[in-house]
C-alpha cells in the first residue's frame, strides 16, 4: 500500500503522528502515519526515497501510536492503552506480523506516558522510559512487589 495515492479524499490524508523516526541498520527508516482508526508504520527505501515509493508494511486499529521501536528483525509499536505489539517481518517480505502483545503491570501504568518525540527503549523483556524501567508480561503479571517499576538512577 502506498502512503498517499493523490485520488484519496481531503479527510483521508495520512497524518505524521508524532513518534521518533527511526533507521535500521540497512538504513531503511520508519514512521507512523495515523488515517480513520488506524495506525501505519511506513517504510522509506533510502535509495528511492520519493513520497509515491513510502510502503505502508504494517497497520494497526488504534487511534494514538506512543512508539516505535526496532530491534533487528523485530519492532514494536505501543498504541494509545499502553499496549505493546510485538511484529516480525514476514519471510522474504518486506512486511511485517503480529507475533504476540506485551502490557504494563496496571499499578505502572499511569507512570509510563510517552510525550510526543520521546526516544523509548523497548524490548521483549521490558520497557526503558523516563529513567525507569517498566517490566511486561503476556498473560499474567508476576504477584504485588515483583518485577514492579523501578527507577534506573536513583
Amino acid at each position: 500500500m502506498l502512503f498517499f495515492d493523490g485520488d484519496s479524499d481531503d479527510d483521508d490524508i495520512p497524518k505524521l503522528e508524532n513518534v521518533t523516526l527511526i533507521q535500521d541498520k540497512k538504513n531503511f527508516m520508519y514512521y507512523v502515519v495515523k488515517s480513520q482508526g488506524t495506525c501505519r508504520i511506513m517504510e522509506i527505501n533510502p535509495r528511492d526515497s520519493f513520497l509515491r515509493s513510502h510502503y505502508s508494511i504494517f497497520e494497526i486499529k488504534a487511534e494514538k501510536c506512543l512508539g516505535l521501536e526496532n530491534k533487528g528483525d523485530n519492532f514494536f509499536i505501543v498504541d494509545e492503552f499502553r499496549t505493546i505489539h510485538m511484529l516480525t517481518r514476514i519471510l522474504d517480505s518486506r512486511e511485517l506480523t503480529h507475533v504476540r502483545e506485551f502490557k504494563i503491570k496496571q499499578v505502572s501504568i499511569p507512570d509510563f506516558h510517552p510525550a510526543e518525540f520521546e526516544p523509548l527503549c523497548i524490548t521483549d523483556k521490558y520497557a526503558l522510559y523516563d529513567g525507569k524501567i517498566f517490566y511486561l508480561y503476556q498473560d499474567d503479571p508476576m504477584p504485588h512487589g515483583i518485577y514492579e517499576t523501578e527507577d534506573l538512577v536513583r
